[in-house]
């Protein structure tokens, strides 16, 4: 659970980096949900902050709570956004408003200026901090493991458990661009001009891997030279719904990975967890063994099919290879001497080998990511 909680957090989640140009329409969108990039904002935004304050708020019972969010499937998501909602709600009916201020330097009347918008991005804090607040003692009374009747904030533990009145879950196209250090969100074409048009800064969302995994902490910091590729994700691949026009085949989900022992990757195979281990095996410094498994890995759900010859998918890696490139080129066809060395083993485990000489090999296994683990609960 702690592993989960941490993946949702890859994202910036201090106020420092809060979209402030939603804050006027903050109330609107929690309320209303709508299929657009500003409510994907809000949505990893609060749930990366949800995530940081189950790992490391005010929790008198950690491991309990821990438990008690894994055992009842507990959605924190909706948890927050409801504590959100009532502390908006309760500021607007005090003082009769009907929104909340501008925060954005280019909204606020010119006579107020900057002072103004640091006034009021100190208020929304102040909101916000209440919700953490009331979010924590939620989690608190949750963690100790109540009857599902009684209640909190007068409504009842199964209420709260199932994320109050969250929302139903919605498509939004986007676009991920993916690098070393992980990858970046942005609006897709049109919604880039409708913002445009509107004067909404253009933003993307930063998602990054995270470093505090149980191995080599150093090495996972680092990140190799990347080419930058647009892709699209498919909503089953990123919770809040990422999809793009054209969207990428998800990987193990194809029909004949079914029943395979599933491996667990992180970091975009910066690390693997084998079927019924715990330690996690680092493949950090095995920039082509990585390279290599991620590409073998999108092939075989591409073509819907386990198996694959070492010379074809060698021919089509080292094509889409520019010359600049040359020197990550895979030369070999000695798959599992070459590329996996010392951890043959791990081949073995991935790998069946169904004619050497002819170079033609069978996964034998399902890859998963965290937030397939999430999705499905």
């Amino acid at each position: 659970m702690p592993g989960l909680l941490l993946s949702l957090t890859s994202v910036k989640h201090d106020m420092d980096s809060f979209p402030w140009y939603l804050s006027g329409r903050l109330i609107e969108l929690l309320e209303s949900p709508e299929a657009s990039f500003e409510y994907l904002q809000l949505t990893i935004f609060f749930r990366a902050r949800a995530a940081m304050l189950a790992l490391q708020g005010n929790v008198l019972d950690h491991a309990g709570l821990h438990t008690a969010l894994s055992k009842n499937q507990v959605q924190i998501g909706g948890i927050y956004r409801s504590h959100l909602l009532r502390a908006i709600r309760n500021f607007l009916a005090k003082h009769n408003l009907a929104l909340l201020p501008d925060c954005e330097i280019h909204k606020i009347d010119p006579f107020h200026g900057p002072k103004q918008v640091e006034k009021n991005r100190e208020l929304l804090q102040c909101l916000i901090h209440t919700a953490d607040f009331d979010f924590v003692s939620t989690l608190n009374f949750l963690s100790l493991s109540p009857d599902s009747s009684e209640t909190i904030f007068n409504y009842s533990v199964g209420y709260w458990g199932n994320g109050a009145d969250m929302p139903t879950r919605c498509d939004i196209p986007a676009i991920v661009t993916s690098h070393g250090a992980g990858y970046d969100i942005r609006p897709c074409l049109d919604a880039s001009k409708r913002m445009s048009c509107a004067r909404i800064p253009l933003q993307k969302i930063e998602v990054r891997n995270q470093a505090e995994f149980p191995f080599e902490m150093d090495e996972i910091r680092q990140t190799e030279p990347a080419d930058r590729k647009e892709l699209t994700v498919s909503s089953e691949k990123i919770p809040a719904a990422i999809r793009d026009e054209k969207p990428a085949h998800a990987s193990g989900t194809t029909a004949d990975m079914a029943g395979r022992p599933q491996v667990t990757v992180i970091g975009d195979f910066r690390a693997i967890v084998l079927p019924n281990e715990r330690k996690a095996i680092p493949l950090v410094k095995k920039y082509k063994t990585r390279t290599l498994l991620r590409f073998i890995q999108k092939r075989v759900a591409e073509n819907g099919t386990t198996d694959f010859y070492v010379e074809e998918i060698r021919e089509i890696y080292n094509a889409q290879l520019s010359e600049r490139q040359a020197t990550r080129r895979w030369r070999s066809d000695r798959i599992r001497e070459d590329l996996f060395g010392k951890i043959k083993r791990v081949f073995d485990l991935l790998f069946e080998t169904l004619d050497k000489g002819a170079g033609h090999y069978r996964l034998r296994v399902s890859f998963i990511t965290p937030e397939m683990v999430r999705e499905r609960g």
